[in-house]
């Protein structure tokens, strides 16, 4: 009788016990429509981060500012607008910059089809690097200055952005429900306006103008910021905490090795895109 709520998922909040959302105006929307209890619901920071699996590492050389966009190619993610601004600074900025972008298409919507073929054409005139699909993003998030995600889907708090804070990345995303959450403007990210190409554009030029040192700092930040607010055990123990439960003993955690930080060597062992194959992939490639 214990949901979890990342989304506006409503049929069976009336009658729980306890309700958790990911970001605050979920549990305002669903508290204001009467669908659950103030008393009756919390908010929790996210679904967590494995903290020893997705650690910091330097780049392991000198090289252009590198942004990287990852996750399932839907429009609503803000990718459109990701490859508005990848065209800008590249033609701004040459090879100062490089833009990636790391995700499968649902085969089961047009819409995401239909981006697919936009980001392989950004990828043949050269301003995208669109990277091979992959189960561990670790070896990429290794190797870049930024991650983005100018999103205005809804979801509770994006993994991507997690795993990235955890990774000491800085963070650019959009001023949006359970984005804003991940970012303290000009600290460890910027937060830009939804649906505005010109903000984005003007952020990402802040981020390629910045000294390496203060991409490098703002990087720290949001590993501290991870491990403040946004460490697996930190949200298991608010989880037991509201259930009653801090007396269990936790199961032993599973978790995968660590990538080790040489694998990621730029143009070694991340695999650019190849073209897929007309049938659909297989549902592990889906889970991005």
């Amino acid at each position: 009788r214990y949901i979890s709520v990342t989304g506006v998922q409503t049929c069976a909040l009336p009658i729980s016990e306890q309700v958790f959302f990911q970001n605050r105006e979920d549990r305002e929307m669903c508290v204001s429509r009467g669908l659950t209890h103030p008393g009756r619901s919390l908010v929790i920071p996210g679904s967590g981060v494995d903290l020893e699996t997705f650690t910091p590492s330097p780049k392991p050389f000198p090289g252009p500012v590198t942004f990287l966009m990852f996750g399932r190619l839907i429009p609503k993610k803000g990718y459109d607008s990701y490859l508005r601004a990848a065209h800008a600074l590249k033609l701004r900025y040459g090879p100062q910059c490089s833009f990636w972008v790391l995700g499968t298409a649902d085969y089961d919507r047009p819409e995401s089809i239909a981006l697919l073929e936009r980001v392989m054409q950004a990828h043949s005139d050269g301003y995208i690097r669109y990277l091979q699909s992959t189960d561990d993003v670790l070896p990429i998030l290794r190797d870049v200055d930024a991650v983005v995600l100018p999103s205005t889907y809804n979801e509770g708090v994006p993994r991507s952005l997690l795993e990235s804070l955890a990774c000491g990345k800085i963070v650019i995303t959009t001023d949006w429900k359970g984005c804003r959450e991940t970012v303290q403007h000009g600290h460890n990210g910027y937060l830009v306006a939804p649906h505005n190409d010109e903000s984005l554009q003007l952020t990402l030029s802040k981020v390629v103008d910045a000294s390496e040192s203060t991409r490098a700092q703002m990087g720290r930040r949001s590993r501290q910021l991870a491990k403040e607010r946004f460490d697996e055990k930190v949200v298991i123990d608010a989880y037991k905490k509201a259930l009653g439960l801090e007396r269990v003993s936790p199961l032993p955690a599973i978790r995968r090795p660590a990538v080790p930080a040489s694998t990621a060597v730029r143009g070694g062992n991340i695999r650019p895109f190849q073209p897929p194959p007309g049938k659909r992939r297989d549902a592990r490639e889906q889970r991005l």
